[in-house]
């Protein structure tokens, strides 16, 4: 995803696969000449691990849902809310609305893809 919220320009590129990332990145690169975009550079990142299995989330446990409910600080003008309802976390974005947070077997906090990209 590459926006500019001052030219309201932007794209999101999505494909099924975890070997897409050069078909993505050389999209975004094309997108980025033909509009001219401004301190735009080819991305520096690099393509997931081809040993990349599927996700599995979990329910966020209770005790990490009761540690984490409270609003954050994103910087002077903004700020997001964790809360809790019916044992699942949510997190609101400012202006943007909610999706629920999952966690994984590893530990980790995500928000699934599907959450992400609805708003966009």
């Amino acid at each position: 995803m590459v926006g500019y919220i001052s030219l309201g320009q932007g794209a999101v590129v999505m494909a099924n696969s975890g070997f897409s990332f050069m078909l993505i990145k050389e999209v975004l690169d094309s997108i980025a000449r033909a509009y001219e975009w401004p301190r735009y550079d080819s991305t520096t990142q690099w393509p997931p691990d081809a040993s990349m299995e599927q996700q599995e989330v979990l329910t966020v446990p209770s005790d990490l849902i009761a540690a984490s409910v409270g609003n954050y600080r994103l910087d002077a003008d903004h700020t997001m809310q964790l809360t809790e309802r019916g044992k699942h976390l949510f997190i609101d974005w400012p202006d943007d609305g909610e999706a629920e947070v999952f966690a994984t077997p590893r530990g980790q906090i995500v928000l699934s893809a599907a959450d992400i990209f609805r708003r966009w």
